[in-house]
């Protein structure tokens, strides 16, 4: 994946969730969060705490390092997180 922008955590959020078909109000539901909470994580007003960004690498089935890291995903080629972060540039 080299020649990639480093992916900020709020932005993996948003590009996972979506990926997922998700609704902030549907993340939130699965996590026990309000959907105002997960708004707020995605513009990066906020962060989760411990217990629910390990509830999200479950979600989205990557490594805690994956989701939480400004470093490009580290994502099986039989996941489509790599073809929804290319539409997501």
């Amino acid at each position: 994946m080299e020649g990639f922008d480093k992916m900020k955590f709020n932005e993996k959020i948003i590009m996972l969730r979506k990926n997922k078909n998700l609704s902030q109000e549907d993340l939130g539901n699965e996590l026990g969060v309000a959907r105002q909470t997960i708004s707020k994580w995605e513009l990066g007003e906020t962060i989760p705490e411990m217990d629910k960004l390990i509830k999200m690498s479950e979600i989205f089935e990557i490594t805690l390092d994956d989701l939480i890291k400004d470093t490009e995903p580290n994502i099986d080629k039989n996941n489509n997180f790599f073809l929804s972060w290319c539409e997501f540039l």
